[in-house]
């Protein structure tokens, strides 16, 4: 069986992560709380799964919460700032 993708790897997760953030501010004129354990229900984009996320939770974890991002951007015109190399991808 070859690999699967799963998500980027924490580096590139949230630097889209900070770029999507950014675009999303551009686009509303609304300010993102500047610690991600305060964005949930503020319209942001999903939080992505690093540092203590990216240790404790699971690929499929992982997997669900990329997809989330990925819709999340979809919906907002934003999926543009979702490239990743293959050098930044995590795969199980």
């Amino acid at each position: 069986m070859g690999k699967i993708f799963i998500c980027p790897k924490p580096d590139k997760w949230n630097e889209i992560f900070e770029n999507l953030c950014r675009a999303y501010e551009i686009q509303t004129g609304e300010r993102l709380p500047f610690h991600s354990s305060e964005m949930s229900g503020t319209g942001g984009p999903p939080v992505p799964l690093i540092l203590g996320g990216w240790v404790f939770t699971s690929n499929l974890d992982k997997k669900i919460r990329w997809e989330q991002t990925i819709k999340w951007a979809k919906e907002r015109g934003l999926d543009h700032l979702l490239d990743i190399e293959e050098s930044d991808m995590h795969y199980s």
